[in-house]
């Protein structure tokens, strides 16, 4: 598995941290089962659509158990769109 962090420098500080991938990120703020983080996760959606990896993502949530939380926080972001994916049901 390829690493998931991912290397940011500080501002004005010239240290390297690393931190979450987005999609990590999401799949945390989908855990905390909290109104605000479904809000942040569809925040998160929004503003990183085209990097995203949804395979990931899907996989990630489905063996979390995370899938609905997915499904309810891509619908918050983008209400008349399928999440990428997802097939016909």
């Amino acid at each position: 598995m390829p690493a998931r962090r991912v290397p940011t420098i500080l501002p004005d500080l010239d240290i390297e941290i690393a931190v979450l991938a987005c999609e990590d990120m999401i799949l945390h703020k989908l855990l905390a089962e909290r109104v605000i983080d479904l809000a942040d996760a569809a925040a998160l959606l929004r503003a990183n659509r085209q990097s995203l990896d949804f395979a990931y993502l899907g996989n990630c949530a489905q063996e979390l158990h995370l899938a609905a939380s997915l499904e309810r926080a891509w619908h918050a972001a983008y209400p008349d769109e399928p999440l990428p994916g997802d097939r016909p049901k």
